[in-house]
């Protein structure tokens, strides 16, 4: 199922990239018109749509294309994974800790946290810890501090996944917190406080784990949020993965590139949703499918 989706979704993207004004060889001032036809046609662009994509998912599942955007794929999905580890631990300490301290400054502080995370977009985010950590921190430092944000090292892991995690962790926050508070009012949470067992196991063992039941429903969209919003993020920190790959492709028209990306996208993100479904089985093994 997941890749007739996968298909359905890439030829509709190759028809939509095709009505782009332009072409691959277009733009430059000394093509000529005729040396323009003869590399569309060296190039196979001047076949019928449905003939170039026929060629385009034989270069793709024969190995053609596939190995060219592996490399990409796999920086992004480990960036995304990074993300998602920061979404859980924030979104989960966030979430109980305010539950259990209802009404208190804590609560107030943390919950008032996660609503502005929650509210910038990600890429604003991008923007402003790549201003803060290349720009504010070195003035503010008189140049003794300077955090290198190209690609490679840990710290530069690091920001592009702490930005892509903010928003989707006040997200979680918030629905951890109040999916516990209506965890703590039921019979058996209440019957774990009368046995007299610790605060920290009722709220762990009892009431974070039934909590996360309507958490988890929200953990797949999170995902694929997470992982199509590292599109403009990897852009802005320079990431080589497939967000950087996609936007460079659709601004030279490399419909086939442009196509492979959303197909990755798309297969990594009905992988989501998969994992997501199965997850429900270890959090409560009633739920069968």
């Amino acid at each position: 199922m997941v890749c007739l989706a996968a298909v359905a979704l890439s030829w509709t993207v190759f028809l939509l990239v095709h009505t782009l004004p332009g072409n691959p060889f277009s733009g430059s001032e000394r093509m000529t018109d005729q040396r323009e036809a003869l590399l569309l046609h060296r190039a196979g662009l001047d076949q019928p749509l449905p003939v170039q994509y026929w060629h385009w998912l034989q270069s793709y599942f024969t190995g053609g294309m596939s190995p060219l955007l592996m490399h990409e794929a796999w920086i992004s999905i480990r960036l995304g994974l990074l993300a998602m580890a920061m979404i859980l631990a924030f979104g989960l300490w966030a979430g109980v800790n305010s539950a259990a301290r209802r009404g208190t400054r804590f609560d107030v502080v943390w919950s008032s946290l996660a609503s502005v995370a929650y509210a910038i977009p990600n890429f604003v985010w991008a923007i402003a810890i790549l201003w803060f950590f290349t720009s504010l921190l070195f003035k503010w430092t008189g140049g003794v501090i300077y955090i290198d944000v190209s690609f490679g090292g840990p710290v530069q892991w690091v920001l592009p996944a702490l930005a892509l995690a903010l928003p989707q962790a006040g997200l979680v926050a918030k629905m951890v917190r109040s999916s516990v508070l209506d965890t703590l009012g039921t019979d058996y949470v209440r019957t774990a406080w009368a046995k007299g067992l610790e605060s920290r196991l009722v709220l762990t063992r009892h009431a974070l784990r039934n909590a996360l039941i309507p958490v988890m429903t929200l953990m797949g969209p999170i995902a694929v949020t997470t992982l199509m919003g590292s599109i403009v993020v990897e852009k802005v920190f320079s990431v080589p993965g497939l967000g950087s790959e996609l936007v460079g492709s659709i601004l030279s028209r490399s419909y086939f590139t442009v196509t492979g990306v959303f197909t990755y996208y798309s297969l990594l993100a009905g992988l989501a949703m998969l994992i997501v479904d199965m997850a429900y089985t270890v959090l409560d093994p009633k739920i069968r499918y």
